[in-house]
């Protein structure tokens, strides 16, 4: 009973952890897409976009990794 318990609660772990990426990676949307507005007369922004999307992925492949249960998230 206590090993059904703990795995339960793993899974509502993972579920919440997946959410919060989610919740990241639509703020890192916006922030992207405010970025690459002003990339053209600016540098600065350009570098932003890019590793904006870099690190967005990154959170999106953390999120599939979440979901399909590849990764256990820490405690």
């Amino acid at each position: 009973m206590e090993t059904t318990t703990f795995m339960r609660g793993m899974e509502l772990r993972a579920l919440l952890e997946a959410t919060a990426i989610l919740r990241l990676v639509e703020s890192l949307d916006t922030i992207i897409a405010d970025a690459e507005s002003r990339a053209e007369d600016d540098a600065i922004a350009e570098h932003c976009a890019a590793s904006w999307r870099r690190r967005r992925d990154a959170l999106l492949s953390e999120y599939a990794s979440l979901v399909s249960g590849e990764v256990v998230p820490t405690v």
